[in-house]
Order: structure tokens, then C-alpha cells, then sequence
């Protein structure tokens, strides 16, 4: 899957939680990377394709593009990744077959060309 433009800036009322010392937490609240958060090592038991653009597409997106299925694999390999503070997107993440890091733009990255592309997973 190819990095769209961005269209459209997506603002929400959540914002990630902050370490004392001002650095991103990830919260599987607040970042709503998938409809509903499964335990780390379980597999999910529904997947189906997204139909329209949410904040969980964006993020499902995201991840995709890095390889990994959701938020619940990359936290197996790599420490929780950052998100923007002002949309809750995913910010950073490192690719699972190289480990390079891959950056994402503050505002939405997934088209409505990649939608049909994106699946979420239930637990």
C-alpha cells in the first residue's frame, strides 16, 4: 500500500496520555487503533474491511503500512509507538521486515482509494 496525500485535517476531542516528562504514552483508549483492544498474543476473531474513513481507519492504516496486522502485533515486537497529541494518529512506527522507522504526517493519510484495502480487527 502506497502513502496517500493528505486531504483532509481530522481533529479529536482525545489526546494520547503525557509522562511526566511531556513524552507521548500510547493508551489503547485513547489511541483507537482498533474497534475493540485484544490481549497481547491473542488473535483476533473477526476481521472485516473498512467502508468508510474513521480515526480507527486511519490508525489500522497505518499500521498495515508498516507491516503489522494492528497495534496488538507491533507492541509485541517494538515498545508502544508515539501518536500526534492533537489527533491521536499514530506518529512513528518502525517497519516489520526492515526496522527503519516510518513517519506519518499529523493529518489523514489514508484515501478513500485504500479503504476497501484496510482491515480492522475485532478480539
Amino acid at each position: 500500500m502506497g502513502m496517500g496525500i493528505a486531504g483532509n485535517s481530522m481533529n479529536t476531542s482525545e489526546n494520547p496520555p503525557r509522562s511526566s516528562q511531556g513524552k507521548l504514552v500510547a493508551s489503547s483508549a485513547a489511541t483507537g487503533t482498533q474497534p475493540s483492544a485484544g490481549k497481547a498474543g491473542g488473535k483476533p476473531s473477526k476481521m472485516q474491511r473498512a467502508k468508510q474513513w474513521s480515526p480507527e481507519v486511519e490508525n489500522a492504516y497505518r499500521f498495515q503500512s508498516a507491516g503489522f496486522r494492528d497495534q496488538v502485533e507491533y507492541e509485541e515486537t517494538y515498545p508502544a509507538p508515539e501518536f500526534w497529541e492533537e489527533t491521536g494518529f499514530v506518529r512513528q512506527l518502525s517497519v516489520k521486515t526492515t526496522g527503519f522507522f516510518m513517519y506519518f504526517r499529523q493529518t489523514r493519510e489514508c484515501e478513500d482509494k485504500y479503504l476497501g484495502k484496510t482491515k480492522l480487527y475485532f478480539y
